[in-house]
């Protein structure tokens, strides 16, 4: 089954930003990734969030197996490529998306979407329709 992922990138963070926008515009992550989570599969789907504006923004699958790189690294221990990276269709509020399916996120960094809510979580989004 086909999971959703919600990835995050720091508002505050303008490098992280900037990078975000590289790979949008290159379709896909470079070669360092993009933190994830463990059991991210190849064809998931990956939704970036921009933590401390409160968006989603972005979103694309993963094309690869999550790879661990080490509990060392200052941005979670794994890693998952992107592909198909685009942006939303538009930037949507958190809690709308919140009210629209219960996905109330509820900590830093990557999380899974649970099963239950993943539809409307991509209706609240714009990636499906409603």
């Amino acid at each position: 089954m086909i999971k959703v992922h919600v990835l995050q990138v720091s508002a505050t963070l303008p490098e992280g930003v900037a990078r975000l926008r590289r790979y949008v515009a290159a379709g896909r992550t470079g070669g360092e990734d993009w933190q994830s989570v463990k059991k991210a599969g190849t064809g998931d789907i990956a939704v970036w969030y921009e933590a401390g504006s409160q968006v989603y923004t972005a979103w694309g699958w993963v094309s690869g197996p999550s790879m661990h790189i080490g509990p060392g690294e200052p941005f979670g221990p794994y890693r998952s490529p992107v592909a198909g990276l685009q942006w939303l269709p538009a930037r949507v509020d958190r809690e709308a998306v919140r009210e629209a399916s219960g996905f109330k996120g509820g900590h830093q960094g990557p999380q899974t979407v649970p099963d239950e809510k993943a539809v409307g979580f991509l209706v609240a989004v714009g990636l499906l329709p409603r």
